[in-house]
């Protein structure tokens, strides 16, 4: 058996690669996939999200979600981090230049993409393009809305 001592940028790319692994197996997985109803047929779902005194409006898609968010408002508490790739339009999100696509609810997301509704309206380009994920930790849903 031969081996062979790796070092320095090499090593370190080799030790990231199994995690890069697993998350592209998360995904796979079903994380951005929508679910499907008992019927079969995929829920989409209408949320308004309050944070910090400001809203925001998001479609859902997967059933696991819409379930959580509605237990949530029951509850007045967190359904979890909703997280989805911003994008220049408005869309759901009324009142504002971006809307949110392929929004799923997260227990742990990176600080980067969390903030204020307001954050990005006041720099829709530094979000979508620099950024590209909205994840406001302090999102509560406040209104659900089932669309079919």
């Amino acid at each position: 058996m031969r081996s062979h001592k790796v070092s320095g940028p090499r090593r370190a790319r080799s030790a990231i690669r199994p995690l890069g692994l697993l998350a592209a197996g998360v995904v796979a997985l079903g994380l951005l996939a929508p679910s499907l109803s008992a019927s079969g047929e995929t829920r989409k779902a209408l949320v308004t999200w309050k944070v910090s005194g400001e809203t925001f409006r998001t479609y859902l898609t997967r059933q696991a979600d819409v379930n959580r968010v509605r237990q949530a408002i029951r509850a007045h508490g967190s359904a979890g981090i909703p997280i989805g790739r911003v994008v220049r339009g408005t869309r759901e999100n009324t009142g504002h230049p971006w809307h949110l696509e392929g929004v799923q609810l997260a227990e742990v997301t990176i600080e980067l993409c969390d903030g204020r509704p307001s954050d990005l309206d006041r720099d829709v380009d530094y979000w979508a393009g620099t950024v590209k994920r909205y994840c406001p930790w302090a999102a509560r849903p406040a209104k659900l809305r089932l669309l079919g």
